[in-house]
């Protein structure tokens, strides 16, 4: 499960379409309760817009897997929960941690 989360949280979107759009489009097709479940290790601001749009139709989940938090991360981490989306910030190192306690 780490190593998943991990690759996630990393893999970069090689699409010619933003990921944001990609989501977008992809959500039309969702069942109404759907929840948006988000892995990544930066957060931009179009897919923060998005994230926020998304939250007031649907439950949305953000595990974010960053070591250092910027301004930046922190003014849209407080966006996201402001719009009721669930935010878990986790380093690498808790994010194992966490897993090995569970005997993942």
């Amino acid at each position: 499960m780490q190593q998943l989360f991990s690759h996630l949280a990393r893999v970069n979107c090689d699409s010619r379409e933003p990921f944001a759009r990609v989501i977008a489009n992809e959500k039309r097709s969702w069942t109404a309760s759907a929840t948006l479940c988000y892995v990544t290790s930066s957060l931009q601001e179009e897919n923060v817009f998005l994230l926020r749009e998304m939250a007031m139709r649907r439950r949305g989940m953000l595990f974010l897997l960053k070591e250092e938090m910027k301004k930046e991360d922190h003014r849209f981490v407080d966006m996201l929960r402001q719009s009721g989306i669930s935010v878990s910030i986790l380093s690498p190192h808790t994010m194992r941690a966490t897993l090995q306690g569970r005997g993942e």
